[in-house]
Formats: C-alpha cells, structure tokens, sequence
C-alpha cells in the first residue's frame, strides 16, 4: 500500500501514540542501545555539516528549519497541528505531516519557538513513497549532540541531546503536546518492524535541552 502519511502522532482516549503507512516492510532503525549525557556539560561534535556542497551552521540556516549536524540533516520545518480521523474504528487527533519526507512539522500548538517553557515538538517520516525521510537517522544521534532550530522570527535557538526513548506506537508521553512545564525540544519519528497492519511498531523519541550557540 502506498504510503499516504507515513507518521502520525495520535490521540484516542488520552493516550497519545505513532502510526504510519507504509509502502514496504523494510524495518526502520531504533537505538541499538539507549544513552543519556549530563545536561549541564557543553555539547559535543560537529557545530555545522555539509549539504549540497554548502556548510549549513547555525548562522546560515534559513528560517523554520532543523539542523543536526552530527547527521547531516537539514530540513524545512512547517506549522501544523491536530487533525481528526479515524484509525481502527476510533475517532483520533493526529499531528498532521508533510507528504515529503524530506520536510518536518512543528507542533502549532506547542511550545513557542522562542519561549522559555514547555515542549517543542518537531515529527517527521521516517520514510514515505520509498524515500527516506530527513529523520531517517534520529535514532544514531549520539548523547550530547547539538541541533539547532531557526525560528520564523529568524531566531536560532540551540539544543543538546540528553535522553532518548523508545516507546510502543500508542504510548508517547502525553506531555510532549504541552506549551507547559520544563523547556525542551523533542524529536520524534517512527521505528522498529512493520505489523501486519502496515504500521511500524515503535516511536524513536529524542529529547534536547537548551544550550548555548
């Protein structure tokens, strides 16, 4: 079956989870083994990395984009939020993706770009019509890596990666959808086999706390 959203993060009876769409049963890579790093040391690796033959870094990124230079992703984020359909005879909330896996959401409803509280929360396709998708290697981002998002308003701001989990697909953390309570950036896709149903069974969740530029 050809892949129509190949994630989406979904609410039915408060209990928030990952489904996809697949057009192969190729698995997607989860974390061969879950690592953590102190919040409070400085970052580690790369600060830019090369796309196209032009070194991105947190200066020269555009506007609503990510960046993971440890992994070479770079990608084009939009402003989405919750739709609601139907998945397996209940009536769920999802969070609605780009059809183009190289292109993120950012959780609308969430967290400001440039606040100083609560979660924000960027999804993607792990894969969709057979390409890969920008998040494809979230699960290899090592402990401590940085990541940056350029706001709309041109601000960048800066992250550290200190957590990582992986979660069955209805059992994301329902705090990840909530302006409220600690500042972080997490970064969520799909991982793991694909079921009889065509969904992956997994979330890969990865989770950023503020550094500095």
């Amino acid at each position: 079956m050809a892949a129509a959203a190949a994630l989406t993060l979904s609410v039915a009876a408060g209990v928030t989870g990952v489904r996809a769409w697949l057009d192969s049963t190729e698995p997607a890579p989860l974390p061969t083994v879950l690592t953590s790093a102190d919040p409070l040391t400085p970052p580690v690796g790369p600060r830019e990395t090369v796309i196209a033959d032009k070194t991105i870094g947190p200066t020269s990124m555009d506007a609503m984009t990510l960046l993971i230079p440890s992994q070479g992703v770079y990608a084009p984020l939009e402003s989405h939020g919750i739709a609601t359909t139907t998945f397996r005879g209940v009536t769920i909330g999802e969070l609605v993706l780009p059809s183009d896996p190289a292109r993120l959401t950012l959780f609308k409803d969430g967290a400001a770009c440039t606040g100083t509280e609560g979660t924000l929360l960027i999804s993607g396709h792990v894969k969709n019509n057979g390409a890969r998708g920008a998040l494809y290697s979230l699960s290899a981002v090592p402990a401590g890596s940085i990541a940056y998002v350029r706001c709309a308003d041109g601000t960048t701001t800066a992250w550290k990666q200190v957590d990582e989990e992986v979660t069955d697909k209805f059992a994301i953390p329902q705090s990840l959808f909530s302006p409220a309570g600690p500042r972080r950036l997490a970064i969520v896709t799909c991982g793991g086999t694909v079921g009889s149903d065509g969904h992956y069974d997994a979330n890969v969740i990865k989770y950023f706390v503020p550094t500095t530029l």
